[in-house]
């Protein structure tokens, strides 16, 4: 029997898990982000090296798999796997052989299992990306915080954050928003805002599920924002289209705001059925993590 590991390493945290070549798990955990532009690719590897010694247990892997942002260029990935060695040496774990691929890899090869498709990835960040019946992959967005992210958990938390510090100094009358906020985070003034917002702890992407929960409650502020937010996301789509010479797509949702149900999913999904009569959005066939153990698979056949 053949073991393997499939990691998904994210930007808010890492799923990592042992299973058999029939693809059945037999142990998973779960770990802190593992992004290593975002974390540092020393902090990411030993997050890694943690994971994998959790789940190895006394299993001969033939090969683990890591998908991960941040490593799309040669010199991130070869880095990562540097340093992934290097910190298992200092703990004195014995770690597989490893193999690194960017998130976007295993979360196609998990949602399609090597099939034409596209998939939107809302979470922290954002991207899409597609391949074609003639095996060209393509993408669209994925530029990070700074210059992109659009629909996104951090650009729909930004705005609410502008919205708010707009409130707390007078800019715009308090809403429910800012009331919710403030209550939520024990917030009375702005330096408290700032001091919040600066923190090492304090996630902004975390804001979009509070826009989310007042949307649903019929909040205009919040409903404006996520609208906002979707017609960026139909705009990686209107892309993507453009570029794909078929009449029809598979359109997976990946991400902590779009692959469950909530009025943000729900919203976006009514403007792509309404604007893209030849997208059909579907399940993925699997998640990213035995996306990753698929691709395990090719390599060690």
């Amino acid at each position: 029997m053949e073991y393997y590991i499939g990691i998904d390493g994210g930007g808010t945290k890492t799923r990592c898990i042992l299973t058999d070549e029939n693809l059945n798990i037999i142990k998973s955990s779960n770990g802190k982000a593992s992004n290593p532009l975002n974390t540092g690719f020393d902090v990411a590897a030993s997050r890694i090296v943690s994971l994998i010694k959790t789940v190895s247990g006394n299993k001969k892997i033939s090969l683990c798999v890591i998908g991960t942002a941040g490593v799309g260029r040669k010199n991130n990935s070869d880095l990562l796997l540097k340093s992934i060695k290097e910190s298992a040496r200092k703990k004195h774990i014995q770690i597989p052989p490893i193999k690194i691929f960017t998130d976007i890899e295993i979360t196609f090869e998990g949602a399609f299992i090597g099939a034409p498709g596209a998939i939107l990835i809302a979470g922290t960040g954002s991207i899409l990306y597609a391949k074609d019946e003639k095996n060209n992959f393509l993408r669209v967005g994925g530029f990070g915080r700074l210059i992109g992210d659009e629909g996104s958990g951090y650009s729909i938390g930004r705005k609410a954050l502008s919205t708010i510090s707009k409130s707390f100094d007078g800019r715009k009358k308090s809403t429910a928003l800012s009331k919710v906020f403030s209550s939520q985070y024990k917030i009375n003034g702005i330096n408290q805002l700032i001091s919040l917002i600066h923190s090492p702890k304090f996630s902004i992407a975390e804001i979009a599920k509070l826009v989310i929960s007042l949307a649903e409650k019929g909040n205009r502020e919040s409903i404006q924002i996520l609208n906002e937010e979707i017609e960026e996301l139909i705009l990686h789509i209107r892309a993507i289209a453009s570029r794909i010479k078929s009449e029809k797509i598979n359109l997976c949702f990946q991400g902590s705001l779009i692959s469950q149900t909530n009025y943000y999913s729900k919203k976006l999904k009514e403007q792509i059925n309404k604007k893209f009569p030849g997208i059909k959005i579907i399940k993925a066939k699997y998640p990213p993590e035995i996306g990753a153990v698929l691709i395990a698979k090719k390599f060690s056949s």
